[in-house]
């Protein structure tokens, strides 16, 4: 067995898999992307003229970047089948992991880098410093991030819990105070400190970690799982994605709601897409997401049409995500077996869809308020909204099957 090229087919194979869905959501949604990039960039350039000299930019920063720094983990494109396949041979798979590791450094600094060039013109607003020495702290700041991959990588050779939350803890307050220090040019000796810790951590999580006999198959195929689940997630938000594997969240609080949401002449399928959306795929937390998000930029724009448009943006991608949990049971034959025929179960999952729409464009347009202190912006952007859910979800429906 060649290891490397054991690594090289996993990771192509899951390429070309992941590239097949990035092309179905770039087609459904480039456009709204790049209007989307387009009106942040002006606003943030915007946002960046209203700051004065009392906005705390260097915590804003360290805030920001420590965050990112702090999470991300190691792929290994292990497979469920490998702790009995791979096993007689893991003394031979160092080759393998350190693929791993280089890979997911790469992947890392691409996206640490990507916020850096965000960042840069909040730090080039305030610091009077010279351009080579951003770059510097670029360079240093991206060491920071492989020093962060290594230390996640020995502490997931541990399958504990508890030791998993004391490290994010512990590596987030080192990164915030090193990120914090660099720029804002503390004393070289304050830096060298940082350093001195960081090696004394770095020296006994290895030692302390790093020396396993043997490796820990079902952390590292957990994690594995963890990370393709969350892109597969994503995509099947545009598209059917067989290779979902449904997890079940108890959420026993949000479930006891059902019976103040569902009537008893709403009927039984209407329940169990209630249930579904509460329990199932992740449908809740990317609804609370989009919510959450909508909101901040609502609140943070000024201008009102802008407001509008993103108020109407949010509840479509809302929209478009909820339709995905019509499709959640076309592998599960069984529940076709049930006496009610296709128009009543679409009239009751319209139901549940115009619910969950309405609430937010009511949650949303309460922001608006909120931004605007017009209660006519609210009211149009509302009507409007509830106009548009009803007919859309009856016109969609229709050809769905």
């Amino acid at each position: 067995m060649n290891e490397k090229n054991l690594w090289i087919h996993r990771a192509k194979t899951y390429w070309l898999q992941a590239s097949r869905y990035i092309q179905y959501m770039l087609n459904s949604l480039i456009y709204t992307v790049i209007i989307t990039v387009v009106i942040a960039a002006y606003y943030y350039a915007g946002w960046l003229k209203t700051l004065d000299s009392t906005f705390p930019y260097l915590f804003v920063l360290a805030i920001l970047i420590a965050s990112v720094l702090t999470v991300g983990k190691v792929r290994t494109f292990l497979r469920e089948a490998d702790k009995v396949f791979l096993l007689p041979f893991e003394h031979k798979l160092k080759p393998y992991f350190r693929l791993s590791l280089i890979y997911s450094t790469l992947f890392h600094l691409f996206y640490i880098g990507l916020l850096l060039l965000v960042l840069f013109p909040l730090y080039e607003k305030y610091d009077n410093a010279t351009n080579e020495m951003y770059y510097i702290s670029v360079v240093v700041v991206m060491m920071l991030k492989i020093w962060n991959l290594l230390m996640s990588w020995y502490i997931h050779l541990m399958n504990v819990r508890t030791l998993h939350r004391a490290d994010l803890i512990v590596r987030f307050t080192i990164n915030f105070l090193f990120v914090y220090f660099l720029l804002a040019q503390a004393n070289i000796l304050v830096i060298a400190l940082m350093l001195m810790i960081m090696i004394s951590l770095y020296m006994f999580y290895k030692n302390k970690f790093g020396k396993k006999d043997r490796i820990l198959w079902e952390q590292l195929i957990k994690i594995e799982e963890n990370s393709v689940a969350s892109f597969y997630r994503l995509a099947n938000l545009f598209t059917d994605v067989p290779h979902l594997k449904s997890k079940i969240k108890p959420r026993k609080v949000l479930t006891q709601l059902i019976k103040l949401l569902v009537r008893k002449e709403d009927g039984p399928f209407a329940y169990l897409y209630w249930r579904t959306f509460l329990r199932a795929g992740d449908y809740f937390g990317v609804y609370v997401r989009l919510l959450f998000i909508g909101s901040i930029l609502i609140l943070f724009i000024p201008n009102a049409y802008a407001t509008i448009a993103i108020y109407f943006l949010f509840l479509y991608l809302s929209g478009f995500q909820l339709l995905s949990l019509w499709k959640h049971f076309d592998v599960k034959i069984l529940i076709n077996l049930y006496p009610i025929s296709l128009e009543d179960r679409k009239k009751q999952f319209r139901n549940v869809f115009q619910i969950l729409l309405i609430i937010q464009s009511i949650l949303l347009s309460i922001v608006i308020l909120l931004q605007t202190k017009n209660f006519l912006y609210e009211l149009f952007a509302f009507v409007i909204s509830v106009i548009i859910i009803m007919s859309y979800s009856r016109i969609v429906l229709k050809l769905k099957r």
